[in-house]
């Protein structure tokens, strides 16, 4: 059973949880699990919502939220990650991963890269299962699990069919200076598994993008919703896989980009 079902009055929220937790483990009065400070067990006293820090560290959870506005902008939600710093963890494991490979085009990836096309993608990649033990992947994870919540409440209705998840393995990209996704495309156009079980798109921008000519280089830009969103370092974007959200990258000639991106997908 879950803690926050014991008795959903005096319980805090999950965010507020997780947020009171990561705050815990930074600081220097936390000694075994437990806050020296005021003695109580930091798991337990997190969990009640009235409870409070000795020393006023803990504040009420609310992710920042970028607004998407365009034309048809809905679907698409975007907030920043609570905890940026892990979008450098993310960077640290592709630079030092041995498996990085040439980005590929099509609903399968071909061991011998025959689907490399510099001229639509232009990219090295490393992928990430969601077994890792890493702690970079897991502190991404937790991060991505507050955005999706955030998303599951702003759009409900995602999340009243057949059970989803993440089961595809992710993928760290790094596009350089000219590179990117250069065409349209969207994220569910076959029959073959699993492409055609994808039901949502998360996409993190891990490094800002700077370029003096295009403000949005580096970011995405949506093709029926006529929106761009810039690439901004914790940006986390989640938009539906179906081909109503057909999207490219935008391209900086000047600066390179980093994002981790992957899918969640029906498992029922």
């Amino acid at each position: 059973m879950s803690i926050f079902n014991f008795v959903e009055k005096w319980s805090t929220t999950k965010e507020d949880y997780v947020d009171r937790l990561r705050i815990c483990r930074k600081c220097s009065y936390r000694k075994f699990n437990v806050c020296i400070k005021c003695g109580c067990p930091i798991h337990t006293k997190a969990v009640v919502k009235a409870s409070t820090c000795p020393t006023n560290q803990w504040k009420e959870h609310k992710m920042k939220e970028v607004i998407v506005s365009g034309p048809e902008s809905g679907f698409i939600g975007a907030w920043y990650l609570d905890d940026i710093d892990v979008c450098d963890g993310l960077i640290e494991y592709y630079d030092e991963s041995p498996n990085k490979w040439r980005g590929q085009i099509g609903a399968k990836y071909s061991t011998d890269e025959s689907g490399v096309q510099l001229e639509k993608k232009d990219s090295w990649d490393v992928s990430l299962g969601q077994d890792s033990r890493d702690n970079r992947w897991i502190r991404y994870a937790e991060e991505l699990q507050k955005v999706t919540e955030q998303y599951i409440k702003k759009y409900p209705w995602c999340n009243n069919g057949a059970p989803w998840t993440m089961y595809e393995r992710c993928n760290i990209q790094y596009y350089p200076p000219g590179g990117g996704f250069k065409i349209w495309h969207t994220e569910r156009n076959s029959a073959r598994f699993p492409n055609a079980m994808r039901h949502l798109v998360f996409m993190t921008y891990l490094n800002d993008v700077n370029d003096p000519d295009d403000e949005y280089a580096g970011g995405t830009e949506f093709l029926h919703q006529d929106v761009k969103i810039k690439a901004k370092k914790g940006l986390t974007v989640i938009w539906p896989a179906d081909w109503t959200h057909v999207h490219r990258g935008i391209i900086s000639e000047k600066s390179s980009k980093y994002i981790i991106t992957g899918w969640y997908s029906f498992n029922d």
